[in-house]
């Protein structure tokens, strides 16, 4: 359970690590819950405002306060110059807000460890920005090139928080806590695989540079005995020089991992099934080889699967819609039968509800909802028709399915895929919700609406 009263005692001791190797850096960490985020910072600001920059501060914060996060990270920093001796010096003082959400801290069993962790995550932009500004970056020569100065980018934003990682396992590890980093690395390894709510294992590619990171704690711990430098400058820049050996495209790829690790993992498929996929049917270099280190980190050592039907995002769009499409032509033909047969229509209206739960559960293969219903109306209509043609049903069935193209359902999948990660219980009422917001989902709506 959170407890108020420790985090701010652990984030306080915090603010006083970084205050007394930077003494003109101050950290102020606000803990917060999901749609909490504005009434946390609330109670925060007459503590901002007692730092000279904290207006500065504020300004800055309050205009993304509109912006939905899911995650821990350095809101603002911002600088205060003071002017002493008639103007001839300039002292300046910086102030760094983190907001650590609370989700986070109980990725963790340990809270004191989550909290610790997560607030050294959100402090290393704080930090980042801080260094840069005062020179230090340069007299170390921690030059950024120009793709790298582009904050907004995406593979650039994935770096960075790479690097954050990486600060906050060294960091973790430094402090105390013997095998922190293996410890963090396999938690991270396990939320790739794992359906884990509001934690984001595409923002953490921490797991892929394990060998580095262990690489460079070594050389940290044999270089901190000099004293030339404090603990969080030098895992300041051992982190940086990790996050800078990553390429664009790596960083993209591990994202694109994690987000089919997660279709499948909220699909309820297992860690073997999971990596199988991504190991044994991906045609992505990068993509086999972070299964591999997650494997790894997690001592597991995946098989092939034999089953090739079940929902694999991992393969070539081709071989899954033409199971997809296979899949649900069966299904449709075997319910045919059985209707023609038995007179019974209303089992295409069953099997369109069976489908779209099993849709809501992560598993898209085969869903052709819209299509069974429209097959079940032209068996009506041939009921009553007086000069009934041949194959009506049929016809009716595949003029639907030829609509329903594979990459939308699947874009269907992981939307809702992406509010279960958020905590939204799946159901047809809250689908209608989340695809009423995009008009290309307009006939699957319908569709829904009438299973409703």
């Amino acid at each position: 359970m959170h407890d108020p009263t420790t985090n701010d005692h652990i984030f306080n001791a915090l603010r006083r690590e970084f205050t007394e190797e930077f003494p003109n850096l101050t950290l102020i960490f606000i803990p917060y819950t999901r749609g909490g985020r504005a009434e946390a910072f609330a109670k925060r600001e007459k503590e901002i405002m007692n730092h000279p920059a904290g207006e500065k501060v504020i300004s800055i914060i309050k205009k993304d306060l509109h912006n939905y996060r899911a995650e821990s990270y350095c809101g603002a920093v911002a600088e205060h110059v003071e002017r002493r001796f008639f103007g001839v010096y300039k002292v300046k003082t910086y102030l760094g807000v983190c907001f650590v959400n609370i989700a986070d801290i109980h990725l963790f069993d340990d809270i004191t460890f989550s909290s610790k962790c997560m607030a050294y995550y959100a402090a290393f932009e704080a930090l980042d920005i801080y260094l840069e500004n005062t020179g230090f970056n340069q007299e170390h020569h921690l030059q950024k090139s120009e793709q790298q100065q582009d904050k907004s980018s995406a593979p650039q934003k994935i770096r960075m928080q790479l690097m954050s990682d990486c600060f906050s396992a060294i960091m973790m590890e430094s402090i105390g806590g013997k095998g922190a980093i293996k410890k963090i690395v396999k938690k991270y390894s396990e939320s790739c695989i794992s359906n884990t709510i509001y934690f984001r294992p595409e923002n953490h590619p921490l797991p892929m540079s394990f060998d580095a990171i262990s690489l460079v704690y070594k050389d940290l711990k044999d270089a901190s005995t000099s004293g030339r430098m404090g603990l969080i400058a030098q895992s300041y820049i051992m982190s940086r020089e990790i996050g800078e050996t990553y390429d664009d495209l790596s960083m993209l790829q591990w994202q694109q991992f994690c987000r089919n690790a997660q279709d499948m993992a909220w699909a309820d498929y297992n860690t073997n099934e999971i990596l199988s996929a991504a190991i044994y049917t991906s045609d992505n270099a990068y993509i086999r080889s972070n299964a591999q280190i997650c494997a790894e980190n997690l001592n597991l050592t995946p098989v092939p699967l034999k089953d090739t039907s079940y929902y694999n995002p991992f393969a070539q769009q081709d071989n899954i819609a033409r199971i997809h499409e296979r899949l649900a032509r069966a299904a449709f033909a075997k319910l045919l039968e059985v209707v023609r047969e038995n007179g019974t229509p209303e089992l295409f209206i069953e099997a369109a509800n069976k489908q779209t739960k099993a849709l809501f559960k992560g598993r898209p293969l085969g869903w052709c909802a819209p299509a069974l219903i429209e097959a079940e109306n032209a068996y009506r209509l041939r009921v009553e028709a007086v000069n009934p043609q041949d194959n009506d049903i049929e016809n009716a069935f595949e003029a639907a399915f030829s609509k329903l193209h594979w990459l939308d359902i699947q874009r269907i999948n992981r939307r809702l895929i992406t509010a279960q990660r958020n905590d939204i219980s799946i159901n047809t009422v809250t689908a209608l919700n989340i695809l009423s917001k995009d008009e290309s989902f307009a006939a699957i709506q319908t569709s829904l609406e009438l299973m409703s």
